[in-house]
């Protein structure tokens, strides 16, 4: 005799041809409405009694130990419950086989479940479904990674058969959901210790025995990287702030800062961007969120560090702007604040009396062309990434985040290679448009019962 058994389908038209159209890969978000259909089926008879599904948010990871051993953390971060109505009984006369019919709507919540009332509201939002690093089979016969993040339609059915045993049959069917989201605020890189290097400065000289001048590096974190439309790039746009100025105390004369300036206009940049992509995970909730500081091999918060390379960029400008006085931090400000390795002094005069930026100075200023020994530019720096990234998100026991890593070689100026890193933040805008309700249903939330407290949280 075969035994009973618990299939669970997804029925949804609508949303296949939007899968189709879209092409986001099967993906669900956040409020998405889930048709689906579950079907109970023995070759005895028997009556279902009760009919529950349950929409499950695991992560599950694995670390070795000190000793080398395995330690297992299963977390259960979302337990969405509806009880179905009675299903219809149904008769497969072929296979002769007799069987229930149940349909069901079940709604992706938005965030996941928060016992404390705190958190970051970042790390309040579902996570996306991702594995990282090597899958094991470890507890309870589950796929443990670094980390594997899993959503699951869960049904369980309670059913009497002809010999009046009672049984309670379980199915399941595995949900990739992917967050959406509008573009995050940029990261406060204060929060994250030394990560990030936003700024670098290097002692340069025109020639050999030229003038000793300070090159300044800066980049900010670039808008949130997303896609454009299905199958595209992901893309974003880095801008590279340069300052120059004179390392001495000594003022440069009229004719060593147009020489400066002439070679300035003949600069190029050689950028090469590394998007690196940063997943915590831990064996223990995170206390905050996590940052490379905390990472310790014998410790519960590891790290799994990766790298996308992006295309070489050459980029030059002839676009250079005089430094006035109160652009100039003094050297004693400089020093104190640790931006500049080398000191150079005040240098004040009119302001009013530069009228062109972009050109070599060849009126008198009131101090004089020497006072001016400082020139600043930007450029926009356009970066395009393609292939698959996950969004960043934080969760209890896994956290994506990204940077973007910048190597900088300056052409025609003696000065060393800089390398740059700021934040980098990555969000999902694809979501199919359902074409029905999209509010969730506050009767498919019942977060009462017996279920809600089942292996929440576990640690092995």
């Amino acid at each position: 005799m075969q035994p009973a058994t618990v299939s669970v389908e997804i029925v949804d038209p609508h949303r296949q041809r939007a899968q189709h159209e879209q092409g986001d890969g099967g993906m669900w978000c956040p409020h998405d409405l889930i048709h689906s259909r579950v079907v109970v089926s023995s070759s005895t008879s028997f009556c279902v009694e009760n009919v529950f599904a349950s929409l499950l948010g695991f992560a599950r990871v694995w670390a070795l130990t000190g000793e080398l051993k395995h330690e297992w953390t299963a977390y259960k971060f979302l337990h969405q419950s509806l009880k179905i109505v009675t299903p219809n009984p149904a008769t497969d006369a072929d296979a002769k086989r007799n069987e229930y019919i149940a349909n069901l709507n079940l709604t992706i919540p938005s965030n996941v479940m928060n016992r404390t009332g705190r958190g970051r509201e970042q790390c309040l939002k579902l996570p996306p479904t991702i594995s990282v690093g090597e899958e094991l089979r470890g507890y309870g016969n589950g796929l443990y990674a670094q980390p594997r993040i899993d959503y699951r339609l869960h049904i369980k059915i309670d059913a009497v058969f002809g010999d009046g045993s009672s049984r309670r049959l379980t199915g399941e069917k595995e949900i990739a959901v992917m967050p959406c989201s509008d573009a995050p605020p940029p990261v406060d890189i204060g929060d994250f210790g030394d990560d990030f290097i936003a700024s670098a400065s290097n002692a340069s000289r025109t020639s050999l025995l030229g003038e000793q001048y300070m090159m300044t590096l800066s980049i900010a974190e670039p808008p949130s990287m997303s896609k454009a439309r299905a199958g595209g790039a992901y893309s974003t746009v880095l801008r590279l702030a340069v300052d120059i100025h004179a390392a001495r105390h000594k003022r440069p004369t009229k004719d060593a800062n147009n020489k400066l300036l002439d070679r300035l206009k003949r600069l190029s940049f050689t950028l090469e961007p590394t998007v690196r992509a940063k997943t915590f995970y831990s064996l223990q909730p995170f206390p905050m969120m996590p940052a490379q500081n905390m990472v310790d091999n014998q410790g519960p918060i590891r790290l799994h560090d990766s790298i996308t390379k992006v295309s070489k960029v050459e980029l030059s400008t002839s676009s250079w702007h005089a430094r006035f006085f109160d652009d100039v931090p003094c050297y004693e400000d400089a020093v104190g604040s640790g931006s500049f390795a080398s000191g150079f002094s005040c240098m004040e005069f009119d302001r009013a009396s530069v009228t062109q930026y972009g050109s070599p100075l060849s009126t008198t200023l009131s101090n004089g062309p020497s006072a001016l020994g400082a020139w600043k530019t930007s450029i926009d720096i356009p970066v395009e990434l393609t292939g698959s990234l996950h969004p960043s998100f934080c969760s209890a026991v896994a956290s994506r985040q990204y940077s973007i890593v910048v190597r900088v070689r300056v052409n025609g100026l003696s000065v060393k290679d800089f390398i740059l890193e700021v934040p980098l933040q990555v969000h999902y805008k694809m979501c199919v448009a359902a074409t029905y309700a999209m509010m969730e249903d506050e009767s498919s939330r019942d977060m009462s019962g017996d279920d809600m407290d089942d292996d929440l949280p576990v640690y092995h």
